[in-house]
């Protein structure tokens, strides 16, 4: 028997941010806190991502040269290196929750709904390896609240949950956000747990 655990992030209780990566966690991509800054994720949802799940490479200056020309905030990529101020911490973490953002305009914003999203189906091959873990993706929502686009974000789980994932994902459908009374395409982070028992 397995049990899937569906989080959406952008409408559930703010990000648990702990000191280290969770044991066991895998690491975001390299290209994912890239990939974020060029979506215009907010700093303080990217730092939470790092925080809670680590990243695969030493943020050194070659990296943080290719985030800042991407437009990475520098209150980031000072925590990146370890060098930010505590109240600059406290300011990326008190946003970390913002987990669903809109790329430019200002205004009220109502995050979207899900209103359909079948979970992904635990795969034969992850319960022969025994795989248990998250899957973190953003997804990209059109103004109608349809998924057009979905983007891993850590290093694979593996047995398949992965693929599995995204593919289920693609089906899902969300009330639209919403920005000044009117439908806007958004960005979502939603994680996706598996576990066995």
């Amino acid at each position: 028997m397995t049990l899937h655990r569906f989080i959406l992030l952008c409408i559930a209780a703010a990000l648990a941010a702990t000191p280290e990566a969770s044991a066991g966690a895998h690491p975001l991509e390299a290209d994912a806190v890239l990939f974020l800054v060029t979506e215009h994720a907010p700093a303080g949802t990217i730092w939470g991502l790092v925080k809670k799940y680590g990243i695969v490479v030493k943020p050194e200056k070659v990296y943080l040269d290719t985030l800042r020309a991407a437009g990475a905030q520098e209150v980031l990529l000072r925590a990146l290196q370890g060098i930010a101020e505590a109240n600059e911490l406290r300011s990326l973490e008190a946003s970390a929750s913002k987990l669903c953002w809109v790329d430019a305009g200002d205004g009220a914003f109502v995050a979207p709904k899900p209103v359909h999203f079948p979970y992904p189906r635990y795969t034969h091959e992850a319960g022969a390896s025994k795989v248990t873990g998250t899957v973190v993706l953003c997804l990209d929502l059109d103004v109608q609240g349809r998924v057009t686009g979905v983007k891993r974000l850590q290093q694979p789980l593996g047995g398949g949950l992965d693929e599995q994932s995204v593919k289920r994902v693609q089906d899902w459908k969300f009330e639209p956000a919403i920005r000044d009374g009117g439908p806007m395409s958004c960005h979502v982070i939603v994680e996706i747990d598996f576990y066995r028992h």
